[in-house]
This record gives structure tokens, C-alpha cells and sequence, in this order.
């Protein structure tokens, strides 16, 4: 099958790198980096991370993140910048939300993700909560492509036979359009890490939850999804285990096959992945796994890697090495490129265009 998989076992969680077969992407494969630069020099927080991005339909990009005192701080909101299409450079951050949700403190903000519907709103997801566990979701809606938002909607839960669970949105990365869906990859540390799915066939004004079968043993978050050329979906996931967990979708969403283990090694840290026009994907990752003793392995180097089957992937560049933190990327593709935001050092966003030939 296509998605055969080499398992490995659970226990067996060493640092490694990412084996590559030789076929699986070809030698002559060329990358460019086309452009380098932070989305802003100063601003009125010390601290940031969890980037998204997103073009628009005129061109433009639009990239969020949460910025404050440090991450969980009470004072930690979602920011906004903005690169026109012909500007050299990105507008200073503008404030876009806040945790203020009626209580006595304002709660920290979280993992924002941007998404443009198709012939739609610009769409925000973003969380609140003083603690992970107590998350909820909040969603924010732009017709005119984030110069103006909605006033926050909060998702609620959903009260189903799989039982209650919160409707938290896209967990970091990007949903994807299947025909007039959204499906918007999402998971849940409330009780332990648990990734799913929530889907909406009306642009997102509704939502289904839909769970994933898994192991205990396996503990993920943070889903990415590729879209294969026969229409089956591919998650692939941060884990606690070492390595990217994955499952599959036949059938546009609605179910998931049992999440499995891959060999891609994962250093418990956020990665992204997108599907390109020609077939192939895209993924920014840390390749580094993690020692069992630790929770967490290097956040760097940041590497660009690309895939004709979303399990082999083959590492093309390098966006950022040596000491420090590099990580929680946020990639899409637009006109043959790739644009790439990221976490630096937790006091920068970078971001990187890449085009591939």
C-alpha cells in the first residue's frame, strides 16, 4: 500500500536523523532561498512565538503569533503583521486579540492559525487559557483581509456519543480544503495529548468533531495534513515518543485510520507540512529526535525537507544552525515558492521564501 509503514517500537526512542532512501527524491533537485528577513526589529513585548501564515487573494501575506512577557504570561496577546506584494518589508505588529474573556485576570493568548477560505473570510483560530488543559478556542472572521476582525467567537464544546470534548480549532497548523470542507487538524492535552480533527462543511460557522483511534502509547499533538493525488489525507503529527506519528483518511475526514508510529525522528516540538501543486510536499521540522530520559531534544538545526510519498523525505536546506532555538514553523505554498515563518530564539519571528525548481 501506499502508506505502508515501518513501525518501530514505542520504547526505542534515540536520537537520530532522518534516513533517506536514494530514490526518494532526486539528486538534482534545486532549492533558493529568495529572501530572509524578521518580521520586525523591535516591539512592545520581550518575548514571542507559534507563528502562522497566510496569503491572500491579492497577493499580500499576512502572519500571526503570540507575543508577552513570556509564554503563559497574562499579558500575552495575538499580533498581526503584514507584507504587501510588492513591499520590501513586513508592517509592525499590530495588537488583533487578547485574553480578556470576562475574568478576573486576562488569560494568556495561544497558537494563533490563519487560514483563508476559498472565495471566503480570512479566518483567525486562537486559544485562551492560564493553563493548557483549560484551552478554549476562540475564532475571529476578516472580509477585508485582516485590516478588520469580527469580536472573537467562542467554539464551545461538542456534546456527542464520543462524549465532551472542547472544539479548540486548528491546534498550530493550517486547515485544508477538501471540496467545500474544512478541515481544520486540532488536538487535546486536557486528559493527555490526543490529536483529532474538526470539520466544517458551512465555512466554518459549524463543526464536527471527529476523533482519531489510537494507542495510549502514543502520545501526539499539533497535526499537520498533506493531500494525496488519489484524494486520501495524511496527518502527520509532533509526538512524545521520538518520532511524527501519521494516519490516513479515505474519505475526506469524516474517519481516521489507528494512528501508527513513523521513522521520521521528532524532538517532541512543532512542525509543518504542506502539499505542492506538483505532487510533492514540503515539511520544515527540527530532524532531530530526543533521548527517552528527556522531554524535549535540540530545536535545532530548522530544515526544509521534501517527499513524494509523505513518509521518505529527503532534507534539502537548512534554514537556521548552531546554538539556539529555531522551531514551531509555519510553511505555505504560492507561486512556486515556499514562505516559511518561525520562532527565533523566542525573541524574533524569522521568515524565509524558498523557491523551489
Amino acid at each position: 500500500m501506499k502508506h505502508l509503514l515501518y513501525l518501530i517500537p514505542l520504547f526505542f526512542c534515540l536520537s537520530l536523523v532522518a534516513q533517506q532512501p536514494a530514490d526518494s527524491i532526486s539528486e538534482k533537485i534545486l532549492c533558493q532561498e529568495t529572501c530572509r528577513q524578521f518580521l520586525y526589529d523591535t516591539a512592545a513585548f520581550p518575548s514571542c512565538h507559534a507563528a502562522t501564515i497566510e496569503a491572500l487573494p491579492n497577493g499580500d501575506l499576512v502572519a500571526a503569533f503570540f507575543g508577552g512577557s513570556w509564554e503563559g504570561a497574562n499579558d500575552v496577546c495575538i499580533w498581526l503583521c503584514r507584507k504587501g506584494k510588492d513591499d520590501l518589508a513586513w508592517s509592525e505588529p499590530t495588537l488583533v486579540a487578547n485574553g480578556d474573556v470576562g475574568d478576573t485576570v486576562q488569560h494568556p493568548c495561544w497558537n494563533p492559525v490563519l487560514y483563508q477560505v476559498p472565495d471566503g473570510d480570512l479566518l483567525l483560530f486562537y486559544k485562551t487559557g492560564i493553563y493548557i488543559k483549560d484551552w478554549v478556542g476562540h475564532l475571529m472572521r476578516s472580509s477585508d483581509g485582516g485590516y478588520t476582525w469580527s469580536q472573537p467567537e467562542t467554539l464551545g464544546r461538542c456534546h456527542d456519543d464520543q462524549g465532551d470534548f472542547p472544539y479548540l480549532g486548528a491546534i498550530k497548523n493550517k486547515p485544508v480544503a477538501y471540496g467545500e470542507r474544512i478541515i481544520a487538524p486540532s488536538s487535546d492535552e486536557s486528559v493527555r495529548w490526543q490529536i483529532h480533527f474538526e470539520l466544517s462543511d458551512d465555512g466554518g460557522t459549524n463543526w464536527h468533531y471527529v476523533s482519531v483511534p489510537s494507542d495510549d502509547t502514543i502520545v501526539s499533538i499539533q497535526p499537520t495534513i498533506l493531500i494525496n493525488d488519489d484524494g486520501m489525507l495524511q496527518a502527520l503529527c509532533r509526538t512524545k515518543n521520538g518520532y511524527l506519528s501519521t494516519t490516513f483518511s479515505c474519505d475526506g475526514g469524516l474517519t481516521w485510520e489507528p494512528e501508527l508510529l513513523t521513522d521520521i525522528p521528532n524532538n517532541n516540538s512543532g512542525i509543518d507540512c504542506v502539499t505542492l501543486s506538483d505532487g510533492r510536499y514540503a515539511m520544515v521540522y527540527n530532524p532531530t529526535g530526543k533521548e527517552c530520559s528527556k522531554e524535549f531534544g535540540p530545536r535545532t538545526p530548522l530544515t526544509v525537507a521534501l517527499s513524494n510519498d509523505g513518509l521518505h523525505w529527503t532534507d534539502v536546506l537548512n534554514l537556521e544552525e548552531g546554538p539556539g532555538e529555531f522551531s514551531y514553523p509555519s510553511v505555505i505554498w504560492k507561486d512556486k515558492e515556499l514562505h516559511i515563518v518561525y520562532t527565533w530564539n523566542r525573541k524574533k519571528i524569522g521568515y524565509v521564501r524558498v523557491q523551489l525548481f
